[in-house]
């Protein structure tokens, strides 16, 4: 065996080389970064992407994640928001991640769809994002649908999907626009008394009214006659003048 034995000299000479080289290794580890980005993939995926960015952040405790959304002009505002709040929601109740470490945010419309996570240092702000635009719809236009009933569910889905989370984004829109009222639309389903539609109507409207605090008067709901094999609730903002 041959033994190698440095002087102090040599080891000090070592040590003033390679320090910056880890330095710089451990300071980029603590940079903001962009893990990976994604929209339309299937149920597993997105499991699979969410375990995955379970394991990055899990390599450091100096590190919070950011989920940033970007939707569309052709896709449901509502349905996009369910989506991107329904991942921090499987992060914190289903992998255990503290809620303080999850942030979401609802960046600017962009062509397609996208959902980037990042990992941004503790204390650190997200880099800026342009500023989205303001909801000022000239006519109405439909934020959300929902299915509701036995079979009519998705089988598997990370989203957000009872009515009660759909009617607290909607919420928000009408609170962040007091120029826009509401219209719940309800179609009912085949098999269903008609006054079960008008319940689940009254239901989004009062919760709208005693949750919400949304002015009564900016609130109209409505059951369809045509019925379908699924009821389905849709959730209109409209201008306060039409």
């Amino acid at each position: 065996m041959i033994s190698l034995r440095l002087s102090p000299t040599w080891l000090l000479l070592i040590c003033l080389i390679f320090l910056p080289v880890v330095c710089k290794s451990q300071e980029h580890s603590t940079e903001a970064r962009r893990i990976f980005g994604f929209y339309k993939t299937h149920a597993d995926s997105e499991l699979a992407y969410l375990d995955e960015f379970v394991d990055e952040l899990g390599k450091s405790d100096r590190m919070q994640a950011y989920i940033i959304g970007y939707g569309s002009s052709n896709l449901l505002q509502g349905r996009f928001l369910r989506k991107i709040f329904g991942y921090r929601d499987y992060l914190i109740n289903r992998r255990g991640i503290e809620p303080a470490l999850i942030n979401v945010i609802k960046g600017e419309n962009k062509e397609s769809p996208l959902v980037e996570f990042w990992l941004v240092p503790k204390g650190e702000a997200f880099p800026k994002l342009a500023p989205e635009v303001p909801l000022q719809p000239q006519t109405a236009f439909k934020f959300d649908e929902i299915l509701l009933g036995i079979g009519c569910l998705p089988e598997f889905t990370v989203d957000l999907y009872e009515f009660k989370d759909a009617i607290s984004f909607y919420a928000q829109a009408l609170n962040e626009n007091a120029k826009l009222r509401a219209r719940i639309v309800v179609h009912p389903n085949r098999r269903e008394k008609l006054k079960q539609a008008i319940g689940i109507a009254e239901k989004g409207r009062k919760l709208l009214i005693s949750k919400y605090k949304i002015n009564s008067k900016r609130i109209k709901i409505q059951v369809s006659k045509f019925r379908q094999d699924c009821r389905r609730v849709e959730l209109w903002l409209e201008p306060l003048q039409n």
